[in-house]
Formats: C-alpha cells, sequence, structure tokens
C-alpha cells in the first residue's frame, strides 16, 4: 500500500487494504487514491500492512493490521479499518517497520511498540509490546524503522541501531541480533 501527504494537510492512501492500512473505514483494495484525512496531518508512515500519521497538533493516530500489537492501542486487534488515536500530544516524528512501530517525543525520547522478536524494539528482551515502551529517555533527533531492525541518531551525531541483524544491517561488524541499542 501507499500513502501521500498533500501540502493542504490531507492524507491519501491507495493499494492493499486487506487490514484496513488505507483507513478509509473498510478493507477493499483501492486502484485510486482514496482521500483518508482532509487536513491538519504533518507526517506519514507504512508498515508492512499498517500505517501511521502525525496530526500538526502533536497526536500519533495507527490504521490496519495489528497483531503483533504495533499500533501500540493496547490490543492485538486483527484488522483496524478506521484510525486510532495512540497519543495525544508531543510526538514529533514516526516510522513504521514491518510489524513495528517507533515515535520520537518533542522532548527527545524514543518510544516503540509491536512485534520484538528480534529486539527491533532495543528494550532489552524479545516479548511483543501492545503499548508503547520508553527506549530511550532523552537525546534522540531522528528515527527509522527497517523491517524487523530499528536506527536512530543522538543529538550527538552518533547512530545507534537494534534488532534483526543477519545480514549485517546493523553495520555493528558482525551478524547477532542486538537486544539492546548498539
Amino acid at each position: 500500500h501507499s500513502l501521500f501527504l498533500k501540502d493542504d494537510g490531507s492524507l491519501w492512501a491507495m493499494g492493499y487494504n486487506y487490514y484496513g492500512q488505507l483507513g478509509n473505514g473498510n478493507t477493499s483494495q483501492q486502484n485510486n487514491p482514496v482521500q483518508v484525512i482532509q487536513q491538519g496531518v504533518a507526517q506519514i508512515a507504512a508498515g508492512s500492512d499498517h500505517s501511521l500519521f502525525l496530526k500538526d497538533d502533536g497526536s500519533l493516530w495507527a490504521m490496519g493490521y495489528n497483531y503483533r500489537g504495533q499500533l501500540g492501542n493496547g490490543n492485538t486487534n486483527y484488522s483496524n479499518p478506521n484510525p486510532v488515536q495512540v497519543i495525544q500530544q508531543g510526538v514529533a516524528q514516526i516510522a513504521a517497520g514491518s510489524n513495528h512501530s517507533l515515535f520520537l517525543k518533542d522532548d527527545g525520547s524514543l518510544w516503540a511498540m509491536g512485534n520484538n522478536g528480534n529486539g527491533q524494539l532495543g528494550n532489552g528482551n524479545t516479548s511483543q509490546q501492545n503499548n508503547p515502551v520508553q527506549v530511550i529517555q532523552q537525546g534522540v533527533a531522528q528515527i527509522a524503522a527497517g523491517s524487523s531492525h530499528s536506527l536512530f541518531l543522538k543529538d550527538d551525531g552518533s547512530l545507534w541501531a537494534m534488532g534483526a541483524n543477519w545480514k549485517g544491517q546493523l553495520g555493528n561488524g558482525n551478524t547477532s541480533n542486538q537486544y539492546n541499542p548498539v
């Protein structure tokens, strides 16, 4: 599926929608763009079968596949074809991986939720998280989510990674999964 954000703050989506990842209230494939939100959207992120968007007011919203808790709304309902609010305010950036999600709050803290089978949430274990968990308290400047790994840039310019590392995607010189940021 694909998402795009117009300069008027409207969110549009198209493509595969089996889990409601387009957020338009149904699970029908859309071969043409459909408007999901009329205004006020600041950022978007598309995972494999879920989507996130950040509104101008700093609220985080999610829709689509949630079997691994990647929407962060406290449950694992299979399909969420309508956007659900996850965080009311204070979110600065978002990133969506295959079945996990990250967000950066405006205080520089990093939060994560969803599948954690390879340590991609960076919280030191491999337990699935259906609610957001804080990974880093402060000092994070940017975030990115891969299929089963995550990256973040700190204020000091250092790059950190966690999660799946089968092909060396973390760049730390080995192929061992990392459950804490390295």
